[in-house]
Protein backbone atom coordinates (compact mmCIF):
# COMPACT_ATOMS: atom_id res chain seq x y z
CA UNK A 1 0.00 0.00 0.00
CA UNK A 2 1.27 3.50 -1.16
CA UNK A 3 0.76 7.03 0.08
CA UNK A 4 -1.16 8.59 -2.57
CA UNK A 5 -0.78 12.07 -0.52
CA UNK A 6 -3.09 14.98 -1.72
CA UNK A 7 -3.07 18.35 -1.81
CA UNK A 8 -1.92 20.32 1.04
CA UNK A 9 -5.23 21.62 3.01
CA UNK A 10 -6.12 25.02 3.59
CA UNK A 11 -7.90 26.10 6.49
CA UNK A 12 -10.92 27.93 6.02
CA UNK A 13 -12.75 30.71 7.83
CA UNK A 14 -15.64 27.86 8.07
CA UNK A 15 -12.86 25.52 9.83
CA UNK A 16 -11.47 28.25 11.95
CA UNK A 17 -15.46 29.41 13.01
CA UNK A 18 -16.17 25.15 13.66
CA UNK A 19 -13.19 25.24 15.98
CA UNK A 20 -14.20 28.43 18.03
CA UNK A 21 -17.74 26.84 18.44
CA UNK A 22 -16.59 23.79 19.62
CA UNK A 23 -17.91 21.72 16.55
CA UNK A 24 -14.14 21.25 15.60
CA UNK A 25 -10.99 20.70 18.10
CA UNK A 26 -7.92 22.04 16.90
CA UNK A 27 -4.55 19.50 15.83
CA UNK A 28 -7.01 17.15 13.70
CA UNK A 29 -9.48 16.35 15.58
CA UNK A 30 -12.53 17.06 14.12
CA UNK A 31 -16.41 16.72 14.25
CA UNK A 32 -17.52 18.12 10.69
CA UNK A 33 -16.69 16.50 7.33
CA UNK A 34 -14.62 19.01 5.70
CA UNK A 35 -13.90 18.01 1.82
CA UNK A 36 -14.02 15.27 -0.77
CA UNK A 37 -11.16 13.39 -1.21
CA UNK A 38 -9.48 9.77 -1.71
CA UNK A 39 -7.28 8.72 1.44
CA UNK A 40 -5.58 6.02 1.05
CA UNK A 41 -7.04 4.04 4.32
CA UNK A 42 -10.24 5.12 6.24
CA UNK A 43 -10.77 3.56 9.81
CA UNK A 44 -14.22 3.45 11.34
CA UNK A 45 -13.77 3.58 15.04
CA UNK A 46 -11.57 5.77 16.55
CA UNK A 47 -10.88 4.14 19.79
CA UNK A 48 -7.57 1.87 21.03
CA UNK A 49 -7.36 -0.85 18.01
CA UNK A 50 -8.51 2.26 15.39
CA UNK A 51 -6.91 5.12 16.75
CA UNK A 52 -3.56 2.45 16.94
CA UNK A 53 -4.28 1.79 13.83
CA UNK A 54 -4.25 4.94 11.87
CA UNK A 55 -1.48 6.42 14.33
CA UNK A 56 0.69 3.80 13.02
CA UNK A 57 -0.52 3.86 9.15
CA UNK A 58 -0.33 7.88 9.30
CA UNK A 59 3.25 7.55 10.51
CA UNK A 60 4.53 5.32 8.10
CA UNK A 61 3.22 8.67 5.62
CA UNK A 62 -0.37 7.28 4.89
CA UNK A 63 -3.23 9.50 3.78
CA UNK A 64 -5.67 8.46 6.50
CA UNK A 65 -8.87 9.47 7.97
CA UNK A 66 -10.59 7.86 11.09
CA UNK A 67 -13.97 8.64 12.32
CA UNK A 68 -15.95 7.66 15.15
CA UNK A 69 -19.69 8.21 16.00
CA UNK A 70 -19.12 9.78 19.54
CA UNK A 71 -17.25 12.85 20.56
CA UNK A 72 -14.37 12.14 23.00
CA UNK A 73 -13.49 11.97 25.64
CA UNK A 74 -16.15 9.18 25.82
CA UNK A 75 -16.22 5.79 28.02
CA UNK A 76 -17.42 2.48 27.08
CA UNK A 77 -18.12 -1.01 28.06
CA UNK A 78 -14.60 -2.42 29.28
CA UNK A 79 -12.88 -3.51 32.24
CA UNK A 80 -9.62 -1.70 30.50
CA UNK A 81 -6.83 -3.43 31.98
CA UNK A 82 -3.87 -3.57 29.55
CA UNK A 83 -2.77 -6.93 28.42
CA UNK A 84 1.48 -6.46 29.13
CA UNK A 85 2.14 -6.48 25.43
CA UNK A 86 -0.58 -3.59 25.34
CA UNK A 87 1.79 -1.38 27.62
CA UNK A 88 4.86 -2.44 25.33
CA UNK A 89 3.25 -1.25 22.53
CA UNK A 90 2.33 1.97 24.29
CA UNK A 91 5.92 2.29 25.54
CA UNK A 92 7.83 1.44 21.75
CA UNK A 93 4.96 4.01 20.48
CA UNK A 94 6.19 6.86 22.72
CA UNK A 95 2.34 7.27 24.44
CA UNK A 96 3.42 5.21 27.91
CA UNK A 97 4.62 8.46 29.94
CA UNK A 98 1.51 9.91 28.87
CA UNK A 99 -1.15 7.55 29.76
CA UNK A 100 1.29 7.35 33.16
CA UNK A 101 0.82 11.13 33.02
CA UNK A 102 -3.12 11.44 33.19
CA UNK A 103 -2.78 9.76 36.91
CA UNK A 104 -3.35 6.22 35.53
CA UNK A 105 -1.29 4.16 38.63
CA UNK A 106 1.73 2.43 37.79
CA UNK A 107 1.22 -1.11 38.49
CA UNK A 108 4.12 -2.89 39.87
CA UNK A 109 2.63 -6.27 41.23
CA UNK A 110 -0.15 -8.64 40.42
CA UNK A 111 -1.58 -10.89 43.20
CA UNK A 112 -3.15 -15.05 42.75
CA UNK A 113 -5.76 -16.46 44.53
CA UNK A 114 -7.34 -19.66 44.07
CA UNK A 115 -8.20 -22.42 46.96
CA UNK A 116 -7.81 -19.80 49.94
CA UNK A 117 -3.91 -19.54 48.87
CA UNK A 118 -2.54 -16.25 47.57
CA UNK A 119 0.76 -15.70 45.42
CA UNK A 120 1.82 -12.15 44.80
CA UNK A 121 4.53 -11.69 42.24
CA UNK A 122 6.38 -8.38 40.95
CA UNK A 123 6.04 -7.33 37.48
CA UNK A 124 9.23 -8.39 35.66
CA UNK A 125 11.16 -6.14 33.44
CA UNK A 126 10.78 -6.80 29.79
CA UNK A 127 12.17 -4.31 26.88
CA UNK A 128 12.55 -1.99 29.68
CA UNK A 129 8.94 -1.81 31.19
CA UNK A 130 8.57 -2.81 34.80
CA UNK A 131 4.63 -2.00 35.28
CA UNK A 132 1.14 -2.50 34.00
CA UNK A 133 -1.37 0.10 33.60
CA UNK A 134 -5.26 0.27 33.92
CA UNK A 135 -6.44 3.64 32.31
CA UNK A 136 -10.39 4.24 31.87
CA UNK A 137 -11.32 4.32 27.99
CA UNK A 138 -12.57 8.24 28.33
CA UNK A 139 -8.76 8.36 28.55
CA UNK A 140 -6.82 6.06 26.77
CA UNK A 141 -8.86 6.48 23.61
CA UNK A 142 -8.42 10.15 23.86
CA UNK A 143 -4.80 9.90 24.23
CA UNK A 144 -4.45 7.59 21.05
CA UNK A 145 -6.87 9.36 19.05
CA UNK A 146 -4.88 12.21 19.31
CA UNK A 147 -1.40 11.18 19.05
CA UNK A 148 -3.04 9.36 15.53
CA UNK A 149 -3.97 13.18 14.85
CA UNK A 150 -0.87 14.25 15.37
CA UNK A 151 0.96 11.67 13.08
CA UNK A 152 -1.44 13.59 10.81
CA UNK A 153 -4.11 11.46 10.40
CA UNK A 154 -7.57 12.88 9.87
CA UNK A 155 -9.73 12.49 12.91
CA UNK A 156 -13.48 13.06 13.06
CA UNK A 157 -15.80 12.68 15.85
CA UNK A 158 -19.53 12.62 15.14
CA UNK A 159 -19.49 10.52 11.78
CA UNK A 160 -22.30 7.98 12.45
CA UNK A 161 -20.95 5.54 9.26
CA UNK A 162 -24.26 3.88 7.54
CA UNK A 163 -22.32 1.26 5.45
CA UNK A 164 -19.07 0.77 3.10
CA UNK A 165 -19.18 1.91 -0.56
CA UNK A 166 -18.81 -1.23 -2.62
CA UNK A 167 -17.82 -1.66 -6.91
CA UNK A 168 -18.88 -3.97 -9.41
CA UNK A 169 -16.49 -6.59 -7.81
CA UNK A 170 -17.36 -6.17 -4.17
CA UNK A 171 -14.03 -4.03 -3.95
CA UNK A 172 -14.51 -1.77 -1.04
CA UNK A 173 -13.69 2.01 -1.89
CA UNK A 174 -14.96 4.02 0.63
CA UNK A 175 -17.78 4.76 3.25
CA UNK A 176 -20.91 6.60 3.83
CA UNK A 177 -23.14 7.79 6.89
CA UNK A 178 -23.59 11.22 8.47
CA UNK A 179 -23.03 13.82 10.72
CA UNK A 180 -24.67 14.30 14.42
CA UNK A 181 -26.67 17.35 12.12
CA UNK A 182 -27.90 14.79 9.69
CA UNK A 183 -25.57 16.44 6.82
CA UNK A 184 -24.45 13.26 4.77
CA UNK A 185 -20.64 12.27 4.59
CA UNK A 186 -19.07 10.13 2.02
CA UNK A 187 -15.23 9.29 2.20
CA UNK A 188 -13.33 7.64 -0.52
CA UNK A 189 -10.21 5.21 0.44
CA UNK A 190 -8.46 2.23 -1.07
CA UNK A 191 -8.43 0.54 2.15
CA UNK A 192 -11.41 0.54 4.75
CA UNK A 193 -10.17 -0.54 8.21
CA UNK A 194 -13.04 -2.09 10.80
CA UNK A 195 -12.62 -1.41 14.16
CA UNK A 196 -15.96 -0.61 15.38
CA UNK A 197 -16.68 -3.48 17.91
CA UNK A 198 -19.18 -5.73 18.41
CA UNK A 199 -21.79 -5.60 15.79
CA UNK A 200 -19.59 -3.72 12.92
CA UNK A 201 -21.02 -2.23 10.68
CA UNK A 202 -18.52 -2.55 8.69
CA UNK A 203 -18.37 -6.49 9.32
CA UNK A 204 -22.11 -6.83 8.03
CA UNK A 205 -21.73 -4.46 5.23
CA UNK A 206 -19.25 -6.49 3.18
CA UNK A 207 -20.63 -9.80 4.46
CA UNK A 208 -17.74 -10.48 6.77
CA UNK A 209 -18.56 -14.53 7.44
CA UNK A 210 -18.33 -15.53 11.13
CA UNK A 211 -15.81 -18.24 10.89
CA UNK A 212 -15.95 -19.65 14.42
CA UNK A 213 -18.36 -19.02 17.20
CA UNK A 214 -17.51 -20.43 20.83
CA UNK A 215 -20.76 -19.30 22.27
CA UNK A 216 -22.04 -16.51 24.40
CA UNK A 217 -22.17 -18.34 28.03
CA UNK A 218 -20.26 -16.05 29.43
CA UNK A 219 -21.18 -13.20 31.63
CA UNK A 220 -19.07 -10.18 32.84
CA UNK A 221 -19.69 -7.47 35.87
CA UNK A 222 -17.93 -4.84 36.95
CA UNK A 223 -18.47 -1.75 39.52
CA UNK A 224 -15.58 1.16 40.75
CA UNK A 225 -14.71 1.50 44.27
CA UNK A 226 -12.72 3.71 46.48
CA UNK A 227 -11.51 4.79 49.82
CA UNK A 228 -9.45 1.46 49.56
CA UNK A 229 -5.05 0.81 49.74
CA UNK A 230 -5.04 -1.07 46.10
CA UNK A 231 -1.39 -2.60 45.87
CA UNK A 232 -1.38 -3.99 42.53
CA UNK A 233 -3.83 -6.33 40.02
CA UNK A 234 -5.65 -8.90 42.04
CA UNK A 235 -7.08 -12.01 40.41
CA UNK A 236 -9.02 -14.86 42.45
CA UNK A 237 -10.19 -17.93 40.85
CA UNK A 238 -12.99 -20.18 41.92
CA UNK A 239 -15.44 -22.91 41.02
CA UNK A 240 -17.41 -21.69 37.90
CA UNK A 241 -16.17 -17.64 38.64
CA UNK A 242 -13.45 -15.21 38.59
CA UNK A 243 -13.16 -12.11 39.91
CA UNK A 244 -10.55 -9.57 40.01
CA UNK A 245 -9.51 -5.81 40.90
CA UNK A 246 -7.92 -3.55 38.35
CA UNK A 247 -6.37 -0.26 39.61
CA UNK A 248 -7.27 3.10 37.79
CA UNK A 249 -7.36 6.60 38.10
CA UNK A 250 -8.19 8.70 40.91
CA UNK A 251 -7.62 5.96 43.69
CA UNK A 252 -10.26 4.10 42.44
CA UNK A 253 -10.26 0.38 41.42
CA UNK A 254 -12.17 -1.84 38.58
CA UNK A 255 -13.62 -4.45 40.66
CA UNK A 256 -14.99 -7.38 38.23
CA UNK A 257 -16.63 -11.41 38.46
CA UNK A 258 -17.21 -13.00 35.36
CA UNK A 259 -19.28 -16.10 36.05
CA UNK A 260 -21.36 -18.47 33.34
CA UNK A 261 -24.48 -16.32 32.07
CA UNK A 262 -27.00 -18.90 33.89
CA UNK A 263 -24.97 -17.87 37.17
CA UNK A 264 -25.35 -14.12 36.98
CA UNK A 265 -28.74 -14.71 36.04
CA UNK A 266 -29.75 -16.96 38.66
CA UNK A 267 -28.29 -14.19 40.89
CA UNK A 268 -30.11 -11.22 39.61
CA UNK A 269 -33.56 -13.39 40.27
CA UNK A 270 -33.15 -13.66 43.62
CA UNK A 271 -32.39 -10.12 44.42
CA UNK A 272 -33.68 -7.34 44.45
CA UNK A 273 -31.03 -5.26 42.38
CA UNK A 274 -28.45 -5.77 39.94
CA UNK A 275 -26.26 -3.77 42.68
CA UNK A 276 -26.98 -7.03 44.97
CA UNK A 277 -26.39 -9.33 42.91
CA UNK A 278 -23.20 -8.33 41.57
CA UNK A 279 -22.64 -8.82 45.51
CA UNK A 280 -23.56 -12.29 45.98
CA UNK A 281 -21.44 -12.87 43.12
CA UNK A 282 -18.20 -11.60 44.65
CA UNK A 283 -19.27 -13.01 48.10
CA UNK A 284 -19.47 -16.40 46.50
CA UNK A 285 -16.40 -15.49 44.36
CA UNK A 286 -13.89 -13.59 46.50
CA UNK A 287 -14.99 -13.70 49.96
CA UNK A 288 -12.17 -11.95 51.31
CA UNK A 289 -12.11 -9.28 48.34
CA UNK A 290 -16.10 -8.57 49.00
CA UNK A 291 -15.78 -8.20 52.87
CA UNK A 292 -12.97 -5.50 51.77
CA UNK A 293 -15.59 -3.36 49.66
CA UNK A 294 -17.47 -3.09 52.81
CA UNK A 295 -15.07 -0.58 54.13
CA UNK A 296 -15.10 1.34 50.70
CA UNK A 297 -17.34 3.15 48.88
CA UNK A 298 -19.07 2.04 45.34
CA UNK A 299 -18.63 4.92 42.88
CA UNK A 300 -20.60 3.67 39.78
CA UNK A 301 -23.47 1.56 38.63
CA UNK A 302 -22.97 -1.96 38.19
CA UNK A 303 -22.26 -2.65 34.54
CA UNK A 304 -21.50 -5.31 32.13
CA UNK A 305 -22.58 -7.85 29.90
CA UNK A 306 -24.96 -10.88 30.85
CA UNK A 307 -24.19 -12.50 27.60
CA UNK A 308 -20.80 -11.93 26.02
CA UNK A 309 -20.28 -12.77 22.32
CA UNK A 310 -17.12 -14.94 21.53
CA UNK A 311 -16.35 -15.27 17.91
CA UNK A 312 -13.94 -14.75 14.80
CA UNK A 313 -14.77 -13.16 11.78
CA UNK A 314 -13.61 -13.75 8.18
CA UNK A 315 -10.64 -11.02 7.55
CA UNK A 316 -9.20 -10.06 4.16
CA UNK A 317 -6.95 -7.24 3.07
CA UNK A 318 -6.00 -9.22 -0.21
CA UNK A 319 -9.01 -8.97 -2.16
CA UNK A 320 -9.24 -4.93 -0.01
CA UNK A 321 -13.11 -6.06 1.14
CA UNK A 322 -12.40 -5.67 4.76
CA UNK A 323 -9.48 -5.85 7.32
CA UNK A 324 -10.26 -6.42 10.67
CA UNK A 325 -7.81 -4.86 12.68
CA UNK A 326 -6.15 -7.29 16.03
CA UNK A 327 -6.39 -6.18 19.45
CA UNK A 328 -3.26 -4.13 19.35
CA UNK A 329 -3.44 -2.50 22.79
CA UNK A 330 -4.99 -5.66 24.09
CA UNK A 331 -7.72 -4.20 26.64
CA UNK A 332 -9.40 -6.80 28.34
Amino acid sequence: MCPCPGPPRLVSKDETAAVAAGRRRPGGLTTMPRHRHRHDVVVVGARAAGAAAAMLLARLGHDVVVVDRVVFPADTLSTHQLARTGVLALHRWGLLDEVLATGAPAIRQVTFTTAGEAVTRRVKDKAGVDVLVAPRRNVLDTVLAEAAAAAGADVRFGVNVDGVRLDDRGRAFGVYGHDDAGAPVELDARFVVGADGLGSRVARSVGAKVVEHRGDGGAAQYAYFDGLPWNGIELVAADRALAGVFPTHHGQACVWVCTPTRDAQAARRQVPSRAAAFTALLERAAPELAARLLSGRRTSPVTGMLRMPNLVRESSARDGRWSETPPSIGTR
